[in-house]
């Protein structure tokens, strides 16, 4: 690999970055319904108080307790003052448990006010010669026995059940253990007052269990924390929230008026429509920044990233509005990119970094987005890699490609460079990309409105078709770099290679141009 790729494609790895050393397996066919209910036959709305609010049957003062008595259907609201808030780190010595149950035992020491593991919290059971399983508790029980001349000190005795049985006995002894971390399986609302400012939530979340859909959270404010969707879970929607930290391998998932500080899709079906994305956060695995806004897995199919405002500034290495690691059926349109920059390198507005990684021909869609890389950087880059996937396909139309420093930049894998269609390709693209601020000073500096580097001198792959767009020159030729324009210049991108093979930004570069030679028309140069 080209060192410079290798450099870009290490260096902006991020949650999205995660790559599967096989296919993923097929999502489970389930065809959204609602979901029977359990005990309770009446929907409710259970309050989340603060602990001033006196506690009944619907307000509760943990979230643990509200989402115990939750059924499918409910809503749970979080009130000024409260917060959904996990135990944190929580160990106890469990009493043995037999392979197929779904029940610990344990006591522990408390104080007032009691913080005990409840329903909602995700565990894991580990030692005891069973191997460490992870749950979610479904229910608590607890018995509390006040300790004789203690001041608000108990011993409680706690059972949980949990949404899974044992895979293996654990023998007395054995550890449970809280993650810090609230799950839900339910098909329930997450929300703050309507009327009120964003209900607050203190903890990490992940939507739990096997094939669990229709969970929602609105007007929730996640003070930075994550919010991850895994796989088979599906038609979740978050909408008017900010998170910290977007994770998502779920399907038929929606994400509408939320700001996040990043998001990681590799999910089917998903729309990711009107957000604002701010940059600036951590990896919560590693510790390390993000540099990337919205990362697309490669193994996605038919994302919608539409409308949103991509408002981020370079904290990293490497800056990256929107990424792509070979989706299927990938639409990016109409969203506003704006990369705050004083320095350039790795400075890119939308990434389509390889084509899909399975061989399966496809193609993106990007128009009618506006990229600013303050100048620095380039508006769309596009790599192909040689032996990793098919070439990039990618209809391109309707962009503003104004202040980069390179508006469309494009590395082939050495011999093609995919099918690139900028206006009057096969994919039909219209065109009217603006690359308006590229004049032949501009390109005397390295700034050019289109480059092409690595593809072979001529043959499929190697011309690039970037008709019926609008130019601030009548010859635009002037404002490109390929293998016969301004091959050699000096190139203000991440890359030192010559220019390659050809862009047609014009119909004279298509047709010949005929001419009488007696009584005969014959192209120029015949």
């Amino acid at each position: 690999m080209h060192p410079f790729f290798h450099k870009l494609f290490s260096g902006i790895k991020n949650l999205g970055s995660r790559r599967r050393s096989n296919r993923r397996p097929p999502r489970p066919s389930v065809r959204p319904a609602l979901e029977g209910l359990e005990d309770r036959a009446l929907l409710s709305t259970l309050f989340l108080v603060p602990a001033t609010t006196p506690a009944d049957a619907t307000h509760f003062h943990r979230f643990q307790d509200a989402y115990g008595a939750a059924v499918n259907g409910d809503i749970i609201q979080v009130e000024p003052g409260a917060s959904v808030r996990s135990v944190g780190i929580v160990t106890a010595a469990i009493a043995g448990v037999q392979a197929g149950t779904n029940t610990i035992t344990f006591s522990q020491r408390a104080h007032h006010p009691i913080q005990t593991i409840g329903p909602g919290e995700v565990v894991e059971v580990f030692g005891g010669g069973g191997n460490t399983e992870e749950f979610l508790v479904n229910r608590a029980q607890y018995i509390v026995h006040h300790i004789p001349g203690a001041v608000d000190s108990f011993w409680v005795d706690t059972v949980l059940t949990l949404d899974a049985p044992f895979q293996t006995p654990h023998a007395a002894g054995a550890t449970v253990r809280s993650e810090g971390v609230l799950g839900i399986e339910k098909s329930i609302t997450l929300q703050g007052d309507p009327s009120q400012a964003p209900g607050e939530v203190d903890s990490n979340m992940v939507v739990a269990g096997l094939g669990t859909q229709g969970v929602s959270f609105n007007h929730l404010q996640f003070t930075g924390h994550e919010l991850v969707i895994p796989f088979s879970a599906h038609s979740v929607i978050v909408t008017n929230s900010a998170i910290g930290v977007l994770s998502d391998e779920g399907f038929n998932n929606r994400f509408d008026g939320n700001t996040f500080g990043a998001a990681a899709l590799d999910a089917d079906n998903d729309q990711f429509t009107n957000n604002l994305v701010t940059g600036g956060v951590v990896d919560p695995t590693s510790g390390n920044p993000i540099p990337t806004g919205l990362s697309i897995g490669a193994d996605s199919h038919n994302v919608l990233v539409q409308g949103n405002t991509f408002a981020m500034a370079r904290t990293t290495t490497a800056l990256v509005g929107i990424r792509s690691e070979g989706a299927q059926g990938l639409t990016i349109r109409n969203n506003s990119i704006t990369l705050a920059t004083n320095t350039p390198g790795y400075v890119v507005g939308i990434f389509l970094d390889g084509g899909n990684i399975y061989g399966i021909p496809d193609t993106t869609i990007v128009e009618n987005n506006t990229i600013d890389t303050s100048g620095k950087g380039t508006g769309l880059t596009v790599i192909s890699y040689a032996g990793f996937g098919s070439p990039v396909s990618a209809l391109v139309q309707g962009n503003d490609f104004r202040n980069n420093a390179i508006g469309v930049g494009i590395w082939g894998d050495g011999t093609t460079a995919g099918n690139i269609d900028l206006g009057g390709g096969t994919l039909g693209s219209l065109g009217q990309n603006n690359f308006q601020s590229f004049t032949p000073q501009q390109a005397a500096l390295g700034n050019f409105a289109i480059s092409l580097h690595l593809t072979a001198a001529s043959g499929p792959g190697t011309r690039v078709f970037a008709l019926n767009n609008l130019w601030s020159v009548a010859d635009p030729t002037q404002v490109v770099r390929d293998g016969s324009h301004n091959t050699s210049a000096p190139e203000n991108s991440d890359s030192p290679s010559n220019g390659t093979g050809l862009i047609i930004v014009s119909q004279m570069q298509v047709m010949p141009v005929y001419v009488y030679r007696g009584t005969i028309l014959s192209p120029i140069g015949k």
